[in-house]
């Protein structure tokens, strides 16, 4: 009797259980009304309800059910193109809702990419990676899916969507930070609210410049 092996590929098994444990238990994206108070935690169930986006989610759909797939060139050409799409559409999700939340919030409001965003879009790059190396590609072909994968993901911050100009100076661009803060336009206003260490240091020293340079008191 044949013994059944359902798992055909382990890696892409691993990386379907990390993409569905970051799906369900950490935050896709988290939102805060302003620099100062930390951000609430989105979760993808919510990102995904709204209207048509759950559609960029088909990909990652396709890499859960790579593991059970018979391997062979076509599974692993589609292990390949899925990752790519999954790792682009993951990132256009995550600017989709940005504008979403950006439509209805303050200007100082700002949207973080959540632990979950990083986990899945690891995941869906190194499945692309898996993908190649199965493939047997060469240097060209990896240098091409390189270059399709940084078209995609770029083209999300050309079309807009993850645009670096913050919505409160006119242009209808949307702030996407990092969770971490990396990325923060808070520091200029802080420092533009009272004189630096070196401004006050500035009249001191002035001062006793001018005190040493003076001329000294003439005698009578």
């Amino acid at each position: 009797m044949t013994r059944v092996r359902p798992i055909h590929n382990r890696v892409a098994l691993l990386l379907a259980a990390m993409t569905v444990a970051a799906a369900l238990a950490l935050p896709f994206l988290a939102f805060a009304p302003n620099r100062l108070l930390s951000g609430k935690a989105v979760a993808l169930s919510t990102v995904a309800g709204a209207g048509w986006s759950g559609a960029a989610l088909l990909p990652v759909a396709l890499l859960l059910a790579v593991p059970f797939l018979r391997p062979g060139r076509a599974v692993n050409a589609l292990y390949v193109g899925g990752g790519v799409l999954a790792a682009a559409g993951l990132v256009w999700l995550a600017g989709q809702h940005a504008v979403l939340l950006a439509a209805t919030a303050s200007p100082a409001a700002r949207t973080s990419f959540g632990a979950g965003f990083w986990v899945m879009e690891a995941a869906a790059l190194l499945a692309v990676l898996d993908g190649v190396r199965r493939l047997g590609l060469g240097p060209a072909g990896r240098v091409a899916v390189g270059a399709l994968v940084a078209a995609l993901i770029g083209g999300q911050f050309a079309a807009g969507h993850l645009d670096q100009n913050h919505p409160d100076r006119g242009d209808g661009g949307v702030r996407l930070h990092h969770v971490a803060g990396a990325e923060t336009n808070g520091a200029p206003e802080l420092r533009r609210r009272g004189p630096t260490a070196a401004e006050w240091r500035r009249p001191r020293l002035a001062g006793r410049q001018g005190r040493r340079h003076a001329a000294p008191p003439q005698e009578d």
